[in-house]
This record gives C-alpha cells, sequence and structure tokens, in this order.
C-alpha cells in the first residue's frame, strides 16, 4: 500500500507524473523558502540531537524510524 494516493515523487518513474507533482512542491525546496524556515529546521535538528545524546548518555538504542517520518 501507498503512503500516498498519488505514489512518492522520488520514486515516480513516469516522467509526466513526475514533473507535475513536482511543479507542485518546487517553490518549497527555494532558497528564500528555506531561509524563512530556517529557525524551524534548527529548532527540531535541536530536539533531535539532543534527544540522541540522551540516548547516548544512557546508552540505550534507539530505533531511528520513530524520530523520521516513513
Amino acid at each position: 500500500m501507498l503512503a500516498a494516493p498519488h505514489g512518492d515523487l522520488f520514486t515516480q518513474k513516469n516522467e509526466k507524473k513526475h514533473s507535475e507533482r513536482r511543479r507542485l512542491v518546487n517553490n518549497l525546496y527555494s532558497l528564500s523558502s528555506v531561509l524563512e524556515s530556517e529557525k524551524y529546521i534548527d529548532s527540531c535538528s535541536n530536539v533531535f540531537f539532543e534527544a540522541m545524546g540522551d540516548f547516548a548518555d544512557e546508552g540505550k538504542s534507539v530505533n531511528i524510524g520513530d524520530w523520521f517520518q516513513m
């Protein structure tokens, strides 16, 4: 079962469908958009690295899948 009804942009083999889907998200990855989001990206990164540090300090293993969208 696919996670998205239109498939995954990165694994889409049909060039036309890939191009159509890519046009929908292109603006999200522009430099200006990323720069506007930088403080939020940094905040999420800090939460992640702090949690990973806590796991390491406690010698615990971690299921990295729980931390990334699947």
